[in-house]
């Protein structure tokens, strides 16, 4: 038996760029010798909670970030402190409060979250900060009120233990009480909040004491005024708690004030002190205090970082701030902290190339910045996306969608030969030109590879392509153009010294044939598919005489429950053969989409996924080269969801894989139209997604696919990467026994199965192994686990079957088996 494969990385080079997506949120605390910024972070298609360790002189430690929270659901607005041992970091999770403490060398101590609050109702915005002995966390709390929320606390030891389960109320005053800020000044903590309760936002406070005990029930106003005041911060130095805020004026734009409180409550300053005047900042402030002065940091004008030192008298010493964050683009919320030296000032830094990163830079106590192009905090190593590959007769291509330029991503691919090994350990460029190269594919046709893709250079996606030789040499580094116009996700299959490439511009299906000198032979494009309709994006095959493209679209109905795959064909000479297609799988009620397409010996095999209201499953059908269906009823590969299918010919099997529960599922079909096999493709910790499949003409094929990389070269990392893996893959094994085909549509059986009448059965499993005998009549099933079955009836007397196998005999013989959904 031949060993099973496992999956290896096709590129192990590493590389930082600014963390892919979105980055915001920020907030800092510094544990005497390193600043910790944490944020909300959306590299992974959720929000999680990320942090990074930064020392004093500017360096960060955690190149990829620490992952504090990562349940692929919404986590956010995170804030933290340190206690003297350990960092607490407190964040909103799907409307309850947790935590997770976090060592000075960037440990995670707690597997679990700490629930700081999971009240039903709901609770948003936290802050925290320590006393010396224990944490206090604040938050808004909707227990009280469907619509406002009242703003609630509750003490946290340095151990992880929550005193005030049930929570203290600090405010439950009408109308909203939230976005909290807090400092402590040795004795008492100072809660700072945005108010509601006289219609439009003003900022009040209330202390509170180590036990918990609020001594300002009715909260104290700092500011009362006919205009919107919000995101109060605060920090305690010398003799006053600082609190600032934003205020929004209808005719004078968004100003920054600040207003000193004693620490017995008193309001030094009334009504605020302007640190800004008419700027239009953009809010987001915090405060810090270096022994003799405040820093304010806040957003500024066009969304940039600024900050502003203020004295114990509340005079501001730099009216108006100063700029922090230099470089080109904006600045949104921001958290400043101070190491004994310099502060630390971090914010959410945009760009127009870009999403939002988190940036810092060190400003030292004259209100000079030192780090005039700012620290990028928010790093990671490049992520790899979008898979495709081929192959030329000594070795396979994969080609992939790359970021490591950072968000506009670029065409990269690499050589890996029959035994696994990769020819190309520095992958090589196909194309890196203005702005996003994605959604690769690739097809072979002597003596080159041809890699097409969508190209955002002229911002209409256009279809571009590239030749590489089998040496890995890039003949067309500028690219051709092969559309003018849009073209979503190209597909391309090479034969017959030329390739054709096929695209939906979201209504039509089209294609273009390219010879192997890189002309373009259709420069307007074919017309494969002109009904008016939606489509899908279509996929191709080369045959031994020309070509076959496969798509799904909606001509029969004006629902997308309705999708259908269609085919048609092409010639060499680019002659479509079958204008506007010819239907594969057409099922009422049934949706069947996500076409794919190969070509093995004398026949295409067509898989497609079909899904109703309550059932999936993954079929195909074998299609001649005159365009004929071959076989009368679907072959049954799953009964599982499953999406973006591939398919290939190893040379002597059709083998078909897809996505399915956060893996890869994958099925071999003979050539003959029996299932032999399911199996999983590999089996990887972490989700395991987009396959392409590549076969070398003599019973081999490879896999790529996208799942997450742990470590590179020794180095611990968490991003997606392109892997491949060879045949046999995981669970591969000989011929099943049976064709598991059936009519449309499923018996539901629960306890007894009947069987009409007079020959018995076997009931086989999706496999095609047998489970047991029917006879006629009833046949109990309740032993059996629920699921997908198959009755394959008895065959007749002798005499009644034909001699030998025949298309019209196998018909028949299909036509009687049958599907049954057994249920508890």
């Amino acid at each position: 038996m031949v060993a099973q494969s496992d999956p290896f990385l096709v590129d192990t080079t590493g590389g930082l760029i600014p963390a892919p997506r979105l980055q915001q949120g920020v907030s800092t605390a510094f544990d005497g010798n390193n600043h910790f910024a944490v944020w909300e972070d959306y590299r992974n298609d959720g929000l999680d909670i990320y942090g990074a360790r930064i020392t004093s002189d500017g360096r960060v430690l955690d190149t990829v970030g620490i992952v504090i929270e990562r349940v692929g659901s919404a986590d956010e607005d995170p804030d933290v402190a340190f206690d003297g041992t350990n960092f607490i970091v407190v964040w909103e999770h799907i409307g309850d409060i947790w935590a997770r403490r976090v060592s000075r060398e960037g440990v995670v101590l707690d597997s679990d979250a700490i629930v700081v609050c999971a009240e039903q109702s709901g609770q948003e915005a936290p802050a925290v900060c320590f006393d010396g002995t224990d944490y206090l966390v604040a938050w808004g709390d909707f227990r009280n009120s469907t619509y406002h929320t009242d703003l609630y606390a509750a003490r946290v030891t340095p151990e992880g233990t929550v005193l005030d389960p049930d929570g203290i109320p600090i405010s439950t005053a009408p109308g909203h009480q939230t976005s909290p800020g807090i400092a402590h000044d040795g004795s008492v903590w100072l809660v700072a909040w945005s108010d509601w309760r006289a219609e439009l936002q003003d900022i009040y406070v209330s202390r509170v004491d180590a036990s918990g005990r609020v001594l300002d029930t009715a909260g104290i106003p700092v500011t009362l005024d006919s205009v919107r005041q919000y995101e109060p911060s605060v920090a305690f130095g010398g003799d006053y708690f600082l609190v600032a805020w934003t205020i929004r004026r209808p005719d004078r734009g968004t100003d920054v004030y600040t207003s000193r409180v004693n620490r017995q409550g008193r309001v030094m300053d009334p009504g605020g002190l302007p640190v800004t005047s008419n700027t239009y900042s953009s809010g987001g402030t915090d405060v810090s205090y270096d022994g003799y002065n405040y820093l304010v940091s806040f957003g500024g004008r066009r969304y940039q970082t600024y900050a502003a030192r203020v004295e114990q008298s509340g005079h501001c010493l730099d009216p108006d701030g100063f700029l922090v964050s230099i470089s080109p683009g904006g600045g949104g919320a921001t958290a400043v902290s101070f190491d004994g030296t310099d502060y630390f000032v971090a914010w959410d830094h945009y760009s127009s190339l870009r999403y939002d990163d988190v940036f810092a830079a060190r400003v030292n106590v004259w209100g000079e910045v030192i780090d005039s192009v700012g620290i990028l905090v928010s790093t990671a190593v490049f992520h790899e996306d979008w898979p495709a590959v081929s192959w030329d007769g000594s070795s396979y291509l994969v080609a992939w969608q790359d970021y490591r330029e950072g968000k506009q991503c670029d065409v990269y691919a690499a050589r890996v030969d029959g035994e696994g090994a990769v020819l190309d350990p520095v992958p090589f460029a196909v194309s890196t030109a203005p702005l996003r190269q994605w959604y690769p594919n690739v097809a072979y046709s002597a003596p080159y590879h041809l890699v097409a893709w969508n190209d955002g250079r002229d911002s209409l996606y256009n279809a571009w392509a590239a030749r590489v030789d089998r040496n890995g040499h890039v003949l067309d580094p500028a690219g051709i153009r092969v559309t003018s116009d849009r073209a979503w996700r190209p597909a391309v299959a090479g034969g017959s010294g030329q390739y054709l490439i096929v695209w939906s511009d979201w209504r039509d299906a089209r294609a273009a044939r390219m010879d192997t000198g890189g002309r373009v032979l259709d420069p307007m494009g074919l017309d494969i598919r002109t009904v008016p309709t939606v489509v899908g994006e279509p996929a191709v095959a080369a045959g031994d005489s020309g070509y076959m493209v496969v798509w799904a679209d909606d001509r029969r109905s004006d629902t997308l429950s309705e999708l259908d795959v269609f085919a048609a064909r092409v010639t060499p000479s680019g002659e479509v053969l079958d204008p506007g297609g010819f239907p594969v799988a057409i099922a009422d009620t049934l949706a069947e989409v996500d076409a794919a397409v190969a070509f093995g010996v004398d026949s295409y095999l067509v898989a497609w996924m079909s899904h109703g209201p309550d059932s999936f499953w993954i079929e195909a059908v074998r299609v001649s080269r005159r365009g004929v269906v071959l076989d009368t009823l679907p072959i049954v590969l799953s009964t599982d969801y499953g999406t973006h299918l591939t398919a290939c010919y190893d040379g002597t099997d059709y083998l078909v894989a897809w996505e399915f529960g956060g893996g890869l599922r994958g099925a071999r079909v003979s050539t003959d139209g029996v299932l032999l096999d399911t199996f999983p493709v590999a089996r990887l910790q972490g989700v395991q997604a987009l396959p392409s499949l590549a076969g070398n003409g003599s019973g081999q094929a490879l896999a790529a696919f996208v799942s997450p990389a742990d470590s590179i070269r020794g180095a611990p990392v968490r991003v997606n990467r392109i892997w491949a893996n060879l045949t046999p893959f995981v669970g591969m094994r000989g011929s099943a026994p049976g064709i598991l085909r059936a009519r449309r549509g499923a018996m539901l059986v629960r306890g007894m199965l009947p069987l009409t009448g007079n020959r018995g059965a076997d009931l086989v499993d999706i496999t095609g192994r047998r489970i047991m005998e029917l006879q006629p009549g009833a046949n109990d099933v309740r032993h059996l686990s629920p699921g997908v079955y198959f009755v394959t009836p008895h065959p007749g007397p002798r005499a009644q079957r034909p001699a030998s196998p025949s298309p019209q005999g196998e018909r028949g013989k299909e036509s009687a088996v049958r599907k049954v959904v057994v249920q508890r």
